[in-house]
């Protein structure tokens, strides 16, 4: 390759650079200005897109004041034409590496601010937070500058130092967009939020006319549960911009959640009279009135929105699972077939489809809403589904056969279809082929404790209760609070075994790590009825069944109550229980047990 001269070099560098540093100077002061050409396409590294980058804090700026462009020296030019020639390569850390430590060395306002953009671009939170910091020695005053630092600072969770330099931009009567700071608190634990939030007020008392400070403060107090302050905010921040339409969905949200649902409902039906043009409001007053049982007006609502906006897709696809909710399946299925032709949210819409189409007992149209499933998040839940249709037909060696095949197109999700196929053979009361297939995934995962478990359960139905005990204990060995092992094993011996002692302890492990489970709860009552302690059963296994009315704590609780002496009450338990799920064997065999 014939090398260029470095005078050559350095000449070509001095005409780039004076024009890049012109343009750094006197253009616009937004990351869209990278390079000295019309964008920053030629600095977008493969994979990467603008949408990728944190969003500004800045709304709105005006244009910097022009820096006039300073004489470079020869070393400074040579190593900005390495970087630029970089950037043609797809070697951007090289450019950064140029472009950063010239900054520091030139202090030259256009080298400065492009090497933050080049590493705001890059998402170099270090090397951004370094040169937006520089860019402030230089020019104390640059909006953008101070913009990026806020952001970065928040990133680093350096919340205090973040507000000085909002302080500065609110100061300067520019418009802040607080979502990064908000985004940014949800993910804190609570003491942090609220330290940042103490912090913040300070800043709506230095600014007590900016209403969205005081709506980002409302969000902060709302992170911290304090919804009445939280409310009080809202207030202020609507007294200041009765228009502001965020700040009326969050007060909606608040009247509801602080224990007046009807306010916040005739607030946001008021709120959407006043904006009937505003989607995102519409939305949650629709939810609200989901919230509170008003199905009818919700459908209304989203269904005002669909033809409001007959093209999004993410409406249409909630309308539908909202009138799935409500098991009204035709209208579910006139809109999910709207999103195939609309070509969004498609594999959803063949998913729920293919549900609808299940229920309607039309098989053959429900497997060939699946098979259009051909990638994405809702791949392997299509394949599993497949098979269980093809089992419910009578297919299990078609159903078996899918699953294999799928194996060997998903190695990844190897491991749940193993136990897929196995959950499907024991519904089928295969329980002989289902231990197979679980021992053939232990013999290639042996270290998986998701198929031991899957084993544990299986050799319970086949009467192994030994191999059922080795195997959780070898779970527990290695995980002492597995919630399930430890309830599995407990309820196994409180109902297989006289070893009532042994199982409440194992129960009450379980209980500890997970007070409000109601199958945990559903054990604890049934081995308190088994140790003879019947009113604590009983009251423990009602608890169960409010939480999961489910045929096996039905046919628990009325079981402890035909034995209190209850036996009218356990008898309605049971027949309610078996009207919901007419095919429940635990229902029949107790009922059979218990009534003549």
């Amino acid at each position: 390759m014939k090398l260029f001269k470095p005078v050559l070099l350095i000449c070509a560098a001095y005409a780039m650079l004076s024009a890049c540093a012109t343009q750094d100077s006197h253009g616009p002061s937004d990351s869209a200005s990278m390079t000295n050409e019309s964008s920053a396409d030629k600095l977008q590294p493969k994979n990467t897109t603008k949408s990728d980058l944190a969003p500004p804090i800045i709304v709105n700026s005006k244009a910097e004041q022009a820096i006039p462009a300073r004489p470079f020296t020869p070393e400074t030019l040579y190593a900005l034409l390495v970087a630029e020639l970089a950037v043609q390569r797809n070697r951007l850390d090289v450019t950064l590496g140029q472009y950063t430590q010239q900054a520091h060395i030139t202090r030259d306002t256009g080298v400065v601010s492009r090497a933050n953009r080049i590493a705001k671009f890059m998402n170099a939170k270090q090397a951004t937070l370094d040169t937006a910091l520089l860019w402030l020695e230089i020019e104390p005053d640059s909006i953008e500058a101070h913009q990026t630092a806020a952001a970065t600072l928040i990133n680093f969770g350096r919340y205090n130092d973040a507000l000085e330099h909002i302080d500065h931009l609110l100061t300067q009567k520019v418009a802040v967009n607080f979502d990064y700071l908000v985004n940014s608190a949800r993910q804190l634990n609570a003491d942090k939020k609220l330290a940042l939030s103490v912090e913040f007020k300070k800043l709506t008392a230095k600014h007590p006319n900016h209403p969205k400070s005081w709506f980002t403060y409302a969000i902060l107090m709302q992170l911290t549960g304090n919804l009445e302050q939280a409310l009080s905010a809202t207030e202020k921040s609507l007294a200041l911009n009765p228009e502001y339409v965020s700040a009326k969905i969050t007060k909606g949200k608040l009247l509801a959640s602080t224990q007046k649902p009807s306010e916040g409902l005739k607030y946001l039906a008021r709120s959407v009279k006043r904006h009937p043009e505003h989607v995102r409001l519409r939305v949650v007053y629709a939810q609200q009135l989901i919230s509170s049982g008003e199905i009818t007006k919700a459908q209304k609502e989203f269904a005002f929105l669909v033809k409001q906006s007959p093209q999004d897709g993410n409406l249409i696809l909630s309308l539908s699972l909202l009138y799935l909710k409500e098991d009204l399946v035709d209208e579910a299925e006139l809109y999910l077939k709207k999103l195939l032709p609309l070509n969004q949210r498609v594999d959803e819409a063949n998913f729920h489809l293919a549900r609808i189409y299940q229920r309607k007992d039309n098989p053959e149209l429900a497997l060939k809403h699946l098979d259009r499933i051909q990638s994405g998040s809702l791949l392997l839940n299509a394949r599993i589904q497949t098979a269980s249709i093809l089992f419910s037909q009578g297919d299990i060696e078609g159903g078996r056969a899918s699953l294999a095949n799928d194996r060997a197109l998903m190695p990844q999700d190897e491991v749940q279809l193993y136990l897929s196929e196995s959950d499907l053979l024991a519904k089928q009361g295969l329980y002989t082929e289902a231990l197979s297939v679980i021992n053939f995934a232990l013999e290639q995962h042996p270290e998986n404790n998701t198929i031991l478990y899957s084993r544990a359960m299986v050799s319970e139905k086949l009467g192994r209760i030994d191999q059922l005990e080795i195997d959780l204990r070898n779970i527990i060995s290695e995980e002492p609070n597995n919630a399930a092992a430890l309830n599995a094993l407990g309820y196994t011996l409180a109902d297989r075994t006289n070893r009532h002692a042994e199982a409440l302890q194992y129960i009450t492990q379980a209980m500890a790590l997970t007070p409000g489970d109601p199958a945990i709860i559903d054990s604890m009552g049934w081995v308190q009825y088994r140790l003879g302690n019947l009113d604590e059963a009983i009251k423990l296994l009602r608890e169960a069944i409010v939480l999961l009315p489910d045929p096996e704590v039905a046919a628990h609780l009325g079981e402890v109550l035909w034995v209190a002496g209850q036996q009218e009450e356990a008898t309605r338990i049971w027949t309610e229980a078996l009207e919901n799920k007419k095919d429940s064997k635990i229902l029949k065999q107790v009922m059979n047990k218990f009534i003549p």
